[in-house]
């Protein structure tokens, strides 16, 4: 069976769908996309904030169809030392948990995950063939060993109609100009409370290439005439 999945070049920021041997590993499919972009550089496929080995075959990993993963320059990448890293993401969880934001927190040497659960805080869902309000939300925060020099990358967990945002069973992907910008200044509380104004202040203009994100934009539009 053919495994579907949606690679980012993260530098170009372009996307494409490509059909996987499953008994292929993850080198090979390296390989074809460094053809495809006519790379020369070493690069790694990154699903989340989490690095794939290169010899791993894809029917020995947990992806399946439909998910989305990012290649990734490793030459490009920075670190702090772990111990400033682990500091760091320390200090900013803790800012988090003081401000009430409720989530689950799993750690490990190379990359932080973080469940977020909003709440009393509105965004938009398809109801039929209307526009609904929920007022919880869920998403995950993965925060790779490179952080804070790249930024976190959000899943999307819990269902939603909006621009810049794929409902769960699309792949989650959030895509929004703060993350785009992101700098070694920036930081959790931000990146939290930019995603809480991006519910209701859909960045249009940025919206994902995406067939639901799209008939979004289109009734965000329709309210704005």
């Amino acid at each position: 069976m053919v495994l579907q999945l949606s690679i980012v070049h993260e530098e170009s920021d372009e996307r494409i769908e490509v059909n996987i041997d499953p008994a292929a590993t993850v080198g090979d499919t390296i390989q074809t996309l460094n053809s495809y972009w006519d790379l020369d550089d070493e690069n790694q496929l990154y699903y989340g904030a989490k690095p794939l080995s290169a010899d791993l075959k894809w029917i020995k990993s947990d992806i399946k169809s439909g998910k989305t993963l990012r290649l990734r320059k490793t030459s490009s990448v920075k670190k702090l030392p772990i111990e400033l890293w682990k500091e760091r993401i320390n200090n900013e969880v803790e800012v988090l948990l003081g401000e009430g934001y409720n989530m689950y927190i799993k750690k490990s040497d190379g990359e932080v995950l973080l469940d977020v659960e909003l709440e009393d805080i509105s965004g938009p869902i398809l109801i039929g063939k209307s526009i609904g309000f929920v007022f919880e939300h869920q998403f995950e925060i993965q925060i790779s060993r490179e952080y804070p020099f790249t930024a976190p990358i959000v899943s999307w967990k819990s269902n939603i109609f909006h621009p810049n945002i794929l409902p769960p069973e699309e792949g989650g992907v959030v895509k929004m100009e703060y993350i785009e910008r992101w700098g070694f200044s920036d930081d959790l509380l931000s990146l939290l409370s930019s995603i809480e104004v991006l519910l209701n202040e859909p960045e249009i203009n940025n919206r994902l290439d995406h067939r639901i994100c799209t008939e979004a934009a289109e009734e965000y539009l329709k309210d704005d005439v």
